[in-house]
């Protein structure tokens, strides 16, 4: 009989306690989430309500990550602005980044676009290799670094970075392969050795320049040794284009 009166308490407890945490449960504020586009937390978009645009909460996310606001440090940005709180604040909202995915086809052509502005001299693309690419949503520029090409004609493979950048910070770097055929214009350079050119030369606010002559075939960028007419003196210098030189090493 004890034992029975026993059990019976125990599972009036049980279904009790039970019914409490369920009742928390229901009246706890959820956590909200939103999916961002930009780069920055607007405390508009947070709250979906026009009347707070403009109030920032800091930088959203990177992609694939989260950033959980509470609703004390909303708060706190309104009281900063003099703003009322909404009574319906939820306890926090987590904050991502809204991600798009480009298809290998998509990814491709976005890879075609950027390559226009950066193609070797006498190459030409064949074919443009990779994977499917998850990206934010809201990126605004696309380039691609390639390497130098070799000086000479055929096919030519190399591997490339595609970066996805959004208000000038990177956000996205992924490697590339690029199947290109090189003409004889690939062969070819910007200045032959033997060319004068107007060698610069910077001593703290000063600046000094003299004619010198490069001692090997080189392009715009490149650093080569040159000699000073003047003084005969070979010193290592930067191609600025293709009348200049900025000295790289003192003698």
């Amino acid at each position: 009989m004890f034992h029975g009166r026993l059990s019976t308490s125990l599972l009036f407890i049980t279904l009790t306690g039970a019914a409490v945490l369920s009742s928390k449960k229901a009246h706890a504020s959820p956590i909200a989430e939103i999916g961002l586009t930009t780069s920055r937390i607007d405390l508009a978009a947070l709250l979906n309500l026009e009347e707070f645009k403009g109030i920032d909460l800091g930088p959203a996310p990177p992609p694939g990550g989260s950033r959980l606001i509470k609703k004390e440090e909303i708060a706190e940005a309104l009281t900063k602005e003099g703003k009322k709180a909404p009574k319906s604040l939820p306890e926090a909202v987590r904050v991502t980044r809204k991600m798009t995915v480009l298809k290998r086809t998509e990814m491709e052509s976005l890879a075609q676009g950027a390559l226009k502005d950066e193609l070797p001299r006498g190459a030409r693309v064949l074919r443009v290799r990779g994977e499917e690419l998850r990206l934010p949503v809201g990126y605004d520029k696309v380039r691609i670094e390639v390497p130098k090409a070799p000086r000479r004609q055929g096919s030519w493979t190399t591997t490339t970075t595609l970066i996805v950048s959004e208000e000038g910070r990177d956000i996205a770097r992924v490697p590339l392969t690029v199947d290109f055929l090189l003409d004889k214009d690939a062969m070819s350079t910007d200045l032959a050795r033997g060319t004068t050119v107007q060698l610069f030369v910077h001593r703290g606010l000063v600046q000094l320049q003299s004619e010198a002559i490069i001692n090997a075939d080189a392009d715009v960028g490149d650093v080569v040794p040159v000699t000073v007419r003047a003084n005969g003196k070979t010193l290592r210098a930067k191609i600025l284009d293709h009348d200049r030189a900025a000295l790289v090493e003192y003698p």
